[in-house]
């Protein structure tokens, strides 16, 4: 029986245990986990700011809009990511 793994060295040994089953699971862990947990974060703090902003016109007439709409923006940032970060990052 020949050994595979040393003419091909380390470094391509991890590559292709990547490229053969952990690519996928981080994926699936990531598009199914880590963005849903962070985007209820999101629509939470937004939610604040809205509440926040809405207060602040009620006592001193002016409206605030910057911090919702950078929260905002970061939240659809957030919903898209997963459609063109596979991407960029080449998988």
């Amino acid at each position: 029986m020949k050994n595979t793994i040393l003419p091909l060295g380390i470094a391509s040994v991890l590559q292709q245990i990547l490229n053969d089953g952990v690519k996928d699971e981080i994926k699936g862990a990531v598009n199914g986990f880590v963005f849903p947990i962070l985007s209820a974060i999101i629509v939470v703090v937004l939610l604040v700011q809205i509440v926040h902003s809405y207060k602040d016109w009620k006592e001193h007439g002016e409206i605030n809009w910057e911090k919702p709409v950078i929260v905002g923006v970061c939240l659809a940032v957030c919903i898209a990511a997963p459609r063109f970060m596979w991407g960029i990052i080449g998988w």
